[in-house]
């Protein structure tokens, strides 16, 4: 069981990593932008710290991403498949029209 978990929290740092740096932002700006550490930064993305649901909630603003994309939950999870950034639009519009 802790296995399985360890490997969840591995792949959800993955995944804030990957969107963190689509919107091109160092850990130090995404940490300051998040009111944390570079440290906790690095501990999230590399899956050794345990994330909080009202870290998750800023982290879903500061990213502009349903907090779906950062779990990985309800098809949402694939940044890849759920790249917003590359229909042409303003993140905020590019969400409405992918929900529709």
């Amino acid at each position: 069981m802790r296995e399985l978990l360890d490997k969840e929290r591995m792949e959800l740092g993955a995944r804030i990593r990957k969107l963190r740096k689509r919107h091109d932002y160092s850990q130090e700006t995404f940490a300051e932008a998040l009111d944390i550490s570079v440290i906790t930064v690095s501990r999230i993305e590399n899956g050794t710290t345990i994330l909080d649901v009202g870290l998750l909630l800023k982290m879903s603003k500061v990213l502009e991403v349903p907090v779906d994309v950062i779990l990985g939950t309800k098809g949402w999870g694939n940044p890849e498949v759920y790249s917003y950034w590359s229909v042409g639009m303003e993140p905020k519009e590019k969400v409405d029209k992918l929900k529709r």
